[in-house]
């Protein structure tokens, strides 16, 4: 955009004119929605926990980053062509009945989709 609007003032100097507004020419950019849901809500320690990644177009990339008490480990998951995925997370040592949330944002969209959306769910380790 700097740029077009450099190449217009430049135009408008050279001209001798006076430099009119010139409309931008603004990318529409469709959003890329994400949702998150869990396998189990209360999974048991040394299981596995999967988590159900959808989004509104497919080969999203969605960055996961699970809340857990003493740490924050992040994973970034791309969708098939239909928008979906499945992300199986081993719980060990989880502290049991503290809530883990776990929270998504596009990173990488297809060309005409927008990059920044979010969602998140969350589980409960059990005993």
């Amino acid at each position: 955009m700097k740029q077009i609007l450099a190449s217009a003032a430049a135009a408008a100097t050279i001209g001798g004119g006076v430099l009119a507004a010139v409309p931008a020419q603004a990318s529409a950019l469709k959003a890329d929605a994400c949702s998150l849901s869990v396998g189990a809500s209360h999974p048991k320690d040394y299981t596995h926990e999967k988590i159900y990644v959808h989004t509104s177009r497919g080969y999203t990339h969605v960055k996961l980053t699970f809340h857990y008490k003493t740490t924050t480990p992040k994973v970034t998951v791309e969708t098939g062509a239909r928008g979906n995925d499945t992300y199986s997370r081993y719980i060990s040592g989880a502290t049991p009945g503290y809530r883990v949330r776990v929270s998504g944002k596009v990173t990488a969209a297809p060309k005409g989709y927008k990059t920044g959306a979010t969602c998140s769910t969350s589980f409960t380790p059990a005993k």
